[in-house]
């Protein structure tokens, strides 16, 4: 009884550590399906990419009221990303034109050359940031000042020879802000140009102040210019 018992024993053992490999097989050619699968998707995502532009405008924010951005190596950034073709219908793709955001400090006065590369804080797990042009941008920023200046009119032509003639200004000087390269030394400002060729009579006009560059502001931006004529 012994013997048979030890022998069904056996029988029973073999059955169960044949199932066993049985299910570990299955287990194994599971793992490996799983396995064989993530690889052909990685594969696929790492293969089938698109090369996507997108363009940047520089920004400087909290610039202080007496200081401006006076030049810009380039206001414009493109970016070259090489991205999956699963990103081909997302937000990161769709919107080409961003902004690339520039906090100002005084630690980048008067002038800052900065990597553009490390400004750049778009990411996408399935994109990679190819190429960068310019690779480094050059701001300059330049004080601002006020100064009040005398207004000179800008006048061109003659009277008949039979006539002399003389100019006042009313308001006779003006608030001028602007950069400090561009107003430090000057005195005066002129007008727009006032013609009196041909003038025989006494006349007033509203005329505006000449800016001499495109950033000054002037307060007010026309005076009134009276020629007085007269015989001699």
């Amino acid at each position: 009884m012994f013997w048979l018992g030890f022998t069904d024993f056996c029988f029973v053992l073999k059955k169960v550590c044949i199932l066993l490999l049985f299910f570990r097989m299955r287990f194994l050619s599971k793992v490996v399906s799983i396995i064989f699968a993530i690889s052909i998707t990685i594969y696929s995502v790492q293969s089938f990419r698109r090369t996507y532009t997108i363009n940047y405008t520089i920004q400087v924010r909290a610039l202080p009221s007496d200081i401006i951005l006076s030049s810009l190596g380039s206001d414009v950034v493109r970016a070259d990303y090489s991205c999956s073709f699963i990103v081909s219908d997302t937000d990161f793709v769709r919107n080409r034109d961003r902004t690339l955001i520039v906090e100002f400090s005084h630690s980048l006065f008067p002038m800052t050359n900065l990597n553009v590369e490390r400004l750049i804080q778009d990411k996408h797990p399935f994109c990679k940031l190819e190429n960068v042009s310019p690779k480094f941008i050059i701001l300059e920023f330049e004080r601002l000042i006020s100064k009040r200046m005398k207004v000179v009119p800008d006048v061109i032509g003659r009277v008949p020879d039979i006539f002399s003639y003389s100019v006042t200004v009313y308001p006779d000087e003006v608030n001028v802000t602007g950069p400090e390269s561009v107003l430090r030394g000057r005195e005066s400002i002129f007008t727009e140009v006032v013609d009196i060729q041909g003038r025989s009579e006494t006349f007033s006009i509203i005329v505006p102040i000449s800016k001499i560059d495109g950033r000054i502001e002037v307060i007010p931006e026309t005076v009134e210019v009276t020629v007085n004529i007269t015989r001699r």
